[in-house]
C-alpha cells in the first residue's frame, strides 16, 4: 500500500490540471474520505467491541474427495 506521504509529494509534485468547479470539489471529497478511512482503520476499537466469530457452523475441517 502507498503511504500518504508518499502519494502527498505526488500531489505536490504534479502540475495542475485544469479541470470543472464539480469535479475538483468531487475529487477532494473523495481524498477527504480516503484520508478519513485510513486514520479510522489506524484507531483501536473500544473495549465494549462483541468479539468476532472465528468459526463458522457452516463450515467444517472435512475435505472433499471427488473422484
Amino acid at each position: 500500500m502507498i503511504s500518504e506521504e508518499d502519494v502527498s509529494r505526488y500531489l505536490q509534485a504534479a502540475p495542475t490540471v485544469a479541470c470543472p468547479d464539480d469535479v475538483l470539489s468531487r475529487l477532494r471529497a473523495t481524498i477527504a474520505g480516503e484520508v478519513e478511512f485510513r486514520h479510522a482503520s489506524r484507531v483501536e476499537p473500544d473495549v465494549d467491541t462483541p468479539e468476532l466469530k472465528t468459526r463458522s457452523p457452516l463450515w467444517a475441517d472435512d475435505r472433499v474427495n471427488d473422484c
